[in-house]
């Protein structure tokens, strides 16, 4: 089962990012538009990374980009369940909820919360300045999809409030303005209470927000362990790209947090042949047969040979191994290796 598309997405990369923190983040991501038109997610979460780790009350509170990776993905799995709720389950249960809290979809107490949520947090086509916040809500389509994903992404901003693990990056998701400007606490605050009182989440014994705030309660200070809590208690609820990007996302941490003991700066090239830095003249390569095609002239002063040997045994051989059979990186280009 895949992830199905239910609503359009309002955040392009999944994680909310506030209009004062993207302002200054534009010039950076103005440089990487030009080298990748449709930027990857992990490129925009480490340019946000390296921009949050130069600030200079990031001292001491180092913000790696796998865990803004997995704040996106719990985002993403968050809203996944809401739609799921709030569109299929009981579509008419937001709207209700809305009146009953006095935030009916028409009224001016609610456009003052979206119209401000809009303002403080753009989506994609804002941030580029292709459409306002009272544009991007007067486009809305029969249904309210619109203004009904405004809500969802109030609920979400509320629950990272809640969120002691992102304290790391909680500028990203500052309601501080936004509460001041418009009545967002009372409208969720309300409508936490309407939800509250509603059936619960199918096949569980929740309601939709207590759900959604169970990996908190689970693991109040750790991200990774909050996405442990969704891998092992929520298997049957996600689809299986969910699934395999909570894996992908816990091995881009893993390999965040390896230990190298290398200099810093860019990796040295590689150079080889008699008086080359690195591993110089010692280079040799193991005869085998049934060789992969060779690569010739990539490195200057040798042939590189990418070989195919017995299980455990592929790759390159180099001088001091046990094979016995070893010859120089100078072959004729037409010897059989």
């Amino acid at each position: 089962m895949s992830v199905r598309t239910r609503s359009e997405s309002y955040f392009p990369y999944e994680i909310q990012i506030a209009q004062e923190v993207w302002q200054r983040l534009k010039p950076e991501f103005e440089i990487l538009r030009r080298h990748a038109p449709k930027l990857p997610s992990m490129m925009v979460y480490r340019t946000v990374a390296a921009h949050l780790n130069k600030l200079p009350e990031a001292q001491g509170r180092w913000v790696p980009a796998g865990e803004l990776n997995l704040y996106a993905l719990m985002s993403k799995i968050f809203r996944y369940l809401a739609d799921s709720y709030l569109d299929e389950q009981y579509p008419a249960l937001l709207e209700r909820s809305l009146t009953v809290a006095e935030f009916p979809y028409p009224s001016d107490r609610f456009s003052s919360v979206a119209t401000s949520f809009c303002s403080f947090f753009p989506n994609g086509g804002m941030m580029v300045g292709a459409e306002s916040p009272a544009e991007y809500l007067a486009g809305d389509i029969a249904g309210n999809s619109r203004k009904k994903g405004v809500v969802k992404e109030l609920l979400l901003l509320t629950l990272a409030a809640e969120n002691r693990a992102i304290d790391n990056f909680r500028t990203l998701v500052d309601d501080t303005l936004l509460a001041a400007a418009a009545p967002y606490c009372p409208l969720v605050t309300s409508l936490d209470q309407q939800l509250a009182a509603a059936p619960p989440f199918a096949s569980l014994a929740l309601p939709l927000m207590e759900l959604l705030r169970a990996p908190l309660r689970a693991c109040p200070d750790s991200l990774a362990g909050q996405m442990e809590f969704i891998k092992s208690n929520w298997s049957t609820l996600l689809p299986t790209d969910l699934l395999s990007e909570i894996l992908t996302a816990f091995d881009i941490v893993s390999e965040e947090q390896r230990e190298y003991w290398g200099p810093t700066g860019p990796p040295p090239v590689l150079e080889f042949g008699p008086g080359a830095g690195g591993m110089g003249g010692n280079v040799r390569f193991c005869r085998r047969r049934r060789c992969l095609p060779r690569t010739g002239g990539f490195f200057p002063g040798c042939r590189l040979d990418v070989q195919r040997g017995p299980p455990g045994q592929d790759g390159l051989c180099l001088a001091g191994s046990d094979d016995k059979e070893l010859w120089p990186p100078h072959q004729p280009a037409g010897r059989d290796s």
